[in-house]
């Protein structure tokens, strides 16, 4: 996501402008002033970095370089050119494309509010003039700008490679302003994501959670001091709460997973590794033969080692499958060994008597075949009316008690993932007797206001 005309100073902080997924953003803020200024914000599954060696002195002007699928490069610009810059300012402009351009990188895509609108001579000129002295195609062919008697197109993407572009376009504005807005530009490229090596994953050691400390004090807790006349308050000091005593009580970590990994390398063989190439450089830079007998020692000792690990992963596996029938795990080991290569392509499908490849074509057909499985009357039709029930007797309260929600936190299923307030089934069964009273209060608290509380939703 890119943005111009901050309007950022020194003193705002990027603590103070991060969002959640993104890394930090790349800002380059106006010198004096307080106008102008540009921003750019990259996905975290996206690896980039700036490219400092083409940002010009006295433009406004961020380049990154973003690694796409088969370590194929792209170019990101983002400029911002003042309403009647002058010569200079163009000038530089174009040094720094020409920067851009010379690094060799096919796909090269800028953009930005460079206030040349096409409709105009002038601007027409010079975008033109640009646009050919680098290969470059605009891509925006709608208005961008509102004022109160004019619309423009000063807002662009200019592409060297027009064939990796799939869609461009303008969006709806963000603010509702009734004269001088700008509308977002967007565009899609047919690049893949590449995928992550590895990923971070917090963890929790439930089997080895220390209950006993835990229920204890959850019976030493003052749960009035949670409480509060908001229910969505409420239950939020409730879960804040819970989870800060998980931290205390259950042993738990943030791991890198690295997903195409063998599940038999553990961290110990990992270590004996590398380990390992440590002995061999040194050897190879001694060649004194105690060093050569260090590495062969290691380097037989690794070996054995991983055979090992080798044949108790395949023995695990084995035993899963002959003691697990038919649940999910089973289903797990035998996909791992039918499909160790996943794909989500959708194979050809054949229809009537034509083969389709194409998945815009299989969507189409997919599409067409269900709605054809429903044939609506085109005459206008009354609905029933439901049947009148003489009811002689209603519910006119529902009350909770923590004898009734202790056997149901008790029967919790374990081997569940946690919900979207983060506490596993395995806390609530362990903490039943203890947490059915608060349970209790607030789901009475809930029926008797009609309130859902937000963080369950």
């Amino acid at each position: 996501m890119a943005f111009s005309e901050t309007w950022l100073t020194p003193d705002n902080t990027n603590d103070q402008l991060l969002l959640s997924t993104f890394h930090q953003p790349e800002r380059k803020d106006r010198d004096s002033g307080g106008y102008g200024g540009i921003i750019i914000y990259v996905k975290n599954s996206l690896s980039y970095k700036r490219r400092h060696d083409l940002e010009i002195i006295g433009i406004e002007c961020i380049w990154i370089e973003i690694s796409v699928q088969n370590n194929k490069k792209l170019l990101l610009g983002l400029f911002y050119r003042p309403p009647n810059s002058n010569a200079f300012t163009d000038q530089r402009i174009e040094e720094s494309i020409d920067l851009a351009y010379n690094t060799g990188i096919e796909d090269l895509v800028i953009t930005g509010d460079f206030n040349l609108n096409p409709a105009n001579t002038t601007s027409a000129r010079k975008l033109t003039a640009l646009c050919t002295q680098f290969g470059l195609t605009q891509c925006i062919d709608e208005s961008t700008h509102f004022t109160e008697h004019s619309s423009s197109i000063i807002d662009l993407f200019l592409l060297r490679n027009k064939s990796s572009l799939l869609l461009c376009g303008v969006g709806d504005p963000f603010l509702e302003q009734n004269i001088r807005y700008h509308c977002p530009i967007f565009a899609f490229f047919k690049f893949v994501k590449p995928k992550s090596t590895s990923f971070k994953r917090h963890i929790w050691l439930y089997d080895k959670g220390n209950y006993n400390e835990f229920r204890h004090e959850l019976s030493l807790t003052d749960w009035n001091a949670l409480y509060s006349q908001d229910i969505n308050v409420w239950v939020q000091n409730f879960t804040s709460y819970l989870r800060d005593l998980c931290v205390r009580f259950i042993p738990n970590r943030t791991v890198n997973i690295k997903p195409l990994e063998p599940k038999w390398l553990t961290s110990s063989i990992k270590c004996q590794i590398r380990k390992r190439k440590r002995l061999y450089r040194r050897a190879r830079l001694t060649n004194l033969t105690s060093d050569w007998n260090k590495f062969r020692t290691l380097r037989n000792q690794t070996i054995s080692d991983i055979k090992l690990a080798k044949k108790q992963h395949s023995d695990k596996a084995i035993d899963s499958l002959l003691n697990n029938r038919g649940n999910k795990s089973w289903w797990s080991v035998i996909k791992s060994f039918m499909s160790p290569s996943y794909t989500n392509s959708i194979p050809p499908l054949q229809v009537n008597s034509d083969a389709l490849y194409d998945d815009a074509e299989k969507a189409n057909a997919f599409n067409d075949f269900f709605v054809a499985q429903i044939k609506l009357n085109a005459d206008p039709q009354v609905d029933p009316q439901p049947p009148h029930y003489n009811v002689r007797t209603q519910l006119s309260n529902i009350h909770f008690e923590p004898d009734e929600i202790i056997p149901i936190l008790q029967s919790l299923p374990l081997g569940k993932a946690n919900g979207p307030d983060l506490i596993n089934n395995r806390i609530l069964r362990e903490g039943a007797v203890q947490l059915s009273v608060p349970l209790s209060c607030i789901f009475n608290k809930s029926l008797e206001e009609g309130i859902f509380p937000l963080s369950g939703n």
